[in-house]
């Protein structure tokens, strides 16, 4: 298991875009609503979707940071299923997504602080997107399903040829200002 990415709920989202994008040389890679909050993905390292996300959702009189998930990468679905099991009895609720870009289980840590365990699919389709994953199928059957709902979505590519766009993307902005 490795480490994937963090989300931080905002006060003000355009600022902390700027910020992140303009000082820090994120580069966007997707936006958009998600229940009732709104996300800005942003990346600095193209292998990955993002590594960091911005959420609305943090009052103005909030104090200290407010993360919104860690999330840890893991190697597949086999994996998933044993930290699913693992997690049983420890964590008061598991709550298995697919975004099309990744299978993962959701819970939270003794603290309430939110964990996202995710496998990276090997297609990409514009995020946010999050539908209900039945981990009791097989493998081959949530492959197959995964992939035909992804070709229905906007956005729809391999990630390679994703990833390689963001390559040139991300690289275009190694001389930022």
């Amino acid at each position: 298991m490795r480490f994937g990415h963090m989300g931080l709920m905002v006060r003000d989202l355009e600022r902390m875009k700027d910020f992140y994008i303009r000082v820090l040389g994120f580069t966007p890679t997707d936006e958009g609503p998600a229940s009732v909050n709104y996300i800005v993905f942003l990346c600095v390292e193209p292998r990955d979707h993002h590594q960091i996300f911005l959420c609305t959702g943090r009052s103005e009189d909030e104090a200290g940071s407010r993360i919104h998930h860690l999330a840890f990468r893991v190697a597949d679905l086999a994996e998933l299923r044993r930290i699913g099991r693992r997690l049983e009895g420890e964590v008061k609720h598991q709550e298995p997504a697919n975004h099309g870009i990744a299978w993962s289980i959701y819970t939270e840590d003794p603290e309430g602080n939110q964990l996202e365990f995710f496998v990276e699919t090997p297609w990409y389709v514009h995020q946010p997107m999050k539908k209900p994953l039945d981990l009791a199928k097989s493998d081959a059957d949530i492959v197959r399903e995964t992939e035909a709902f992804c070709r229905t979505q906007p956005g729809f590519q391999p990630h390679p040829e994703w990833y390689a766009a963001l390559r040139g993307r991300v690289e275009s902005r190694a001389g930022f200002p």
